[in-house]
């Protein structure tokens, strides 16, 4: 293995904070967006992946999320409770689960381009508004270039 040059490290040092700065951003913006719907952060979060990835199971929920199983099952639990996800048996195994967002937030455009903006800082959306899943897919492309490295 290689030792690292200072620049090397340098450059480490600049990408882990840029990635941290924007993390924060945008978990801050993801709480006061979910509080506005009644929601906490990982509520929304568990929402926005069952409109991501309808028919999700909880594992591959966890594994997108960053989220405990036990977490992720609690928040299920309570948005199920709250008629804004449903549950199904897994096609192939009884004991998995299907997650689909079901209900709405009273039509408060929770996906929306402006809920989007508010959550993800420097977000466009697209002209002539989108729908949730467009507003999705383009927050996770957001996502990608935030994660891409700095040239």
């Amino acid at each position: 293995m290689s030792s690292a040059t200072k620049s090397d490290l340098a450059r480490l040092r600049a990408i882990l904070d840029a990635y941290l700065e924007a993390r924060g951003k945008i978990e801050g913006n993801l709480e006061r967006l979910a509080r506005g719907y009644g929601l906490c952060a990982s509520q929304a979060l568990v929402l926005l992946d069952a409109l991501a990835h309808p028919g999700t199971g909880l594992t591959e929920l966890c594994g997108r999320t960053g989220l405990k199983k036990s977490a992720a099952s609690k928040q299920v639990e309570s948005l199920v409770g709250m008629g804004l996800l449903a549950r199904a048996e897994a096609e192939g195994d009884r004991r998995a689960l299907a997650l689909e967002a079901g209900g709405s937030l009273g039509g408060k455009g929770f996906c929306s381009n402006a809920s989007m903006k508010a959550i993800f800082p420097g977000w466009k959306g697209r002209a002539g508004g989108s729908s949730g899943l467009d507003s999705i897919h383009a927050a996770l492309r957001l996502l990608s270039e935030l994660a891409g490295s700095p040239d």
